[in-house]
């Protein structure tokens, strides 16, 4: 019998930004909070098929938006859970991070993730679609990390901030605070594209491969390394799907973050039937990486994430097909990262 892994709960549907590149676009999830109610009933539901030691990500939406998410943290956190909270963090209080930082320390607190698009306000403020919410945003950052809590920064890189997206992860290194550069927007979630106008282009990619190369390539670890792995063919491709669920707002069930079609509704199916035998997911447990065959050829498959949100999205949700344009870009990141490497061993 397959273990749930990872559990996503989208505790509030609604947003209080409106970012250009945001894949979560459906009109199925624009409305709807969970309760801490319906929260324990999740995790009753999925108490006979979970792993004993869970992944738990509260997200949105904005989660802070949600009333109860405290109370729903820590709720999540007293059932052997390991959970982070993803927020834009524009809402957060400081007894809001005075409360987080009880959890510095606590083996079933991860970390605050948080969506940083530029140090430039009016650059930040222009993907959000709010004025201000860049100072609000790096206020919270900089105050959690005083407070000891956790933190991990998350910059989606596109048109709009490409050229201030260097200096970020600078001020985040200098920082010693964790982030991550997402070089490939992927697409909206309705399967319209609307967003993949802010995709960075070739060249786009070309420049920022040059930034990263200054001072011995200080930020040349955004490009990744060769983490080909042995049986990877024997690894199941739709994994994120095949192990995790995802619960939305107003109770409605789906496979993953970003892959938004209906299996059921907390309130009148079990979460453990549909992990265990709704059609699409029965499918997701099957289908592995060997059986593509562009995969098993493929040179770049130690730089592959094998994230499968890209690939259905631009597929109409339908499995078993590749996204060229996200193969194209694995390819293309390795190519830098080769650049990188025989670049700094001829630096020596």
């Amino acid at each position: 019998m397959p273990k749930l892994r990872n559990l996503d709960l989208e505790i509030s549907n609604p947003c209080n930004e409106k970012c250009i590149h945001c894949y979560r676009t459906c009109e199925q999830t624009k409305q709807g909070f969970l309760s801490l109610d319906a929260v324990k009933k999740i995790f009753s539901d999925i108490k006979p098929i979970r792993e004993n030691r869970i992944n738990v990500l509260l997200t949105g939406g904005e989660a802070l938006l949600n009333k109860d998410w405290r109370k729903i943290l820590v709720y999540s956190m007293e059932q052997n859970a390991r959970v982070s909270l993803f927020t834009n963090g524009s809402l957060m209080s400081e007894d809001d991070i005075q409360f987080l930082s009880r959890f510095n320390g606590n083996p079933n607190f991860k970390e605050i993730q948080i969506s940083l698009y530029s140090l430039q306000h009016e650059i930040h403020d222009a993907v959000t679609g709010v004025n201000g919410s860049c100072e609000k945003t790096l206020k919270a950052i900089n105050t959690l990390k005083s407070a000891g809590v956790k933190v991990f920064v998350s910059c989606p890189v596109m048109k709009q901030n490409l050229f201030t997206a260097p200096d970020l992860m600078r001020y985040m290194d200098k920082a010693e605070i964790n982030s991550c550069a997402n070089l490939l927007i992927f697409p909206n979630s309705d399967y319209k594209a609307k967003n993949l106008v802010q995709r960075l282009s070739v060249d786009d990619l070309e420049w920022f491969y040059e930034e990263t190369a200054k001072n011995n390539f200080e930020l040349g670890y955004v490009w990744g390394y060769n983490q080909k792995k042995e049986n990877i063919y024997n690894q199941l491709f739709y994994g994120s799907a095949a192990n995790g669920i995802l619960v939305s707002g107003d109770g409605n069930i789906y496979p993953m973050i970003g892959w938004y079609e209906k299996l059921g509704n907390i309130h009148k199916d079990s979460i453990k039937e549909v992990f265990l035998s709704h059609p699409l997911l029965e499918r997701c447990h099957q289908i592995k990486i060997g059986d593509f065959a562009e995969c098993c050829k493929c040179n770049d498959i130690g730089y592959c994430s094998f994230c499968p949100t890209t690939h259905l999205t631009a597929n109409n949700g339908k499995l078993g097909k590749l996204n060229s344009d996200y193969c194209g870009f694995v390819h293309l990141v390795r190519q830098m990262a080769e650049r990188r490497d025989a670049a700094k061993t001829k630096l020596k």
